[in-house]
């Protein structure tokens, strides 16, 4: 037995009945999805870090020349969905 079903256990509670004084809360627990690769939770393999980007843009800006002058804007202001144009969008 685990130590959290342990404490759960010695508090009162038991399998199939709600968390809580009044037996209102939660009956199953919290599903969690493992990460082995030690990322964290919430973390997306599939999206590219700035790092990544900023690595794509520039490569990309160096083998069209760079003969444009360049921009950059880590964040846009408030409301605003798009750079504006000129203006690299490094967001992942």
């Amino acid at each position: 037995m685990s130590k959290g079903m342990s404490l759960l256990k010695s508090m009162g509670w038991s399998e199939g009945s709600g968390l809580g004084s009044n037996k209102q809360g939660i009956k199953e627990p919290v599903q969690v999805e493992t990460t082995i690769n030690r990322q964290g939770f919430g973390f997306d393999d599939g999206s590219k870090s700035l790092k990544k980007c900023a690595h794509d843009f520039f490569s990309s800006y160096i083998r069209e020349g760079g003969a444009t002058s360049l921009s950059l804007a880590a964040s846009l202001p408030r409301g605003q969905e798009n750079p504006p144009p000129g203006v690299a969008d490094l967001r992942t």
